[in-house]
């Protein structure tokens, strides 16, 4: 189908509909400006807010397991002094007896190592021996 175009010889409104659809496009171009930008497949929700919620879940989940680890702790025997966290066993104090054998010869045998002699009593038991 054809429409047939206005003229201005055929209707004297053909500046009023030219200044109504002008005024229309002017309207509807300052509307858009001021509507969201849409865009085509991305989503408004952010990633970093999910990071965040999971990030607060791993503290929370740190923190429960401090907390069931302090539940099921073993009793660690003495709190205070020298073998603090150490057990009594036969194992422990027999090997306690060793070591205090062995740092009791190793300081034997450095304080023979730098003992002073004297010359002149050196020289007497020289000549007592002779």
């Amino acid at each position: 189908r054809r429409y047939a175009r206005a003229t201005p010889s055929s209707t004297g409104h053909t500046g009023d509909m030219r200044t109504f659809l002008l005024a229309l496009v002017a309207l509807l171009s300052t509307a858009a400006a001021f509507a969201p930008a849409r865009t085509a497949g991305v989503s408004t929700r952010s990633s970093t807010i999910t990071m965040a919620c999971r990030l607060n879940a791993k503290k929370e989940k740190r923190a429960r397991n401090v907390e069931n680890m302090r539940k099921f702790k073993k009793p660690t025997g003495k709190k205070f002094g020298p073998g603090k966290g150490k057990g009594n066993s036969a194992k422990a104090s027999a090997m306690g007896v060793k070591r205090a054998a062995a740092r009791e010869a190793e300081a034997n045998f450095v304080a023979t190592l730098f003992s002073s002699v004297d010359p002149d009593a050196a020289a007497a038991d020289e000549g007592a021996t002779k």
